[in-house]
């Protein structure tokens, strides 16, 4: 949207449990397997079906690699990926 000129949001709530796509988080591997939302051993078939091809590391992909310059804060109610940096 910011790209594209579009009049951003106050702010955003991040919801997607996988929020780091590449889900190389230290937190995700200690973690994953009690997230309640979308179990360690099903995310990497969860973001092949979200991604449908482009590489998880790309801004596109997961806002995490993008430059976050001029958005509106952000709340991640990702619980496993807290501890990620």
């Amino acid at each position: 949207m910011r790209d594209e000129g579009i009049e951003l949001p106050a702010a955003a709530v991040v919801c997607f449990a996988l929020d780091r796509l590449v889900l190389t988080c230290e937190s995700f591997r200690f973690n994953g397997a009690i997230d309640p939302v979308i179990p360690a051993k099903l995310a990497p078939r969860v973001v092949d079906l979200y991604l449908a091809g482009p590489d998880p590391g790309i801004p596109d992909a997961s806002p995490l690699y993008g430059d976050p310059t001029g958005l509106p804060r952000q709340l991640s109610s990702s619980a496993v990926m807290t501890r990620c940096g």
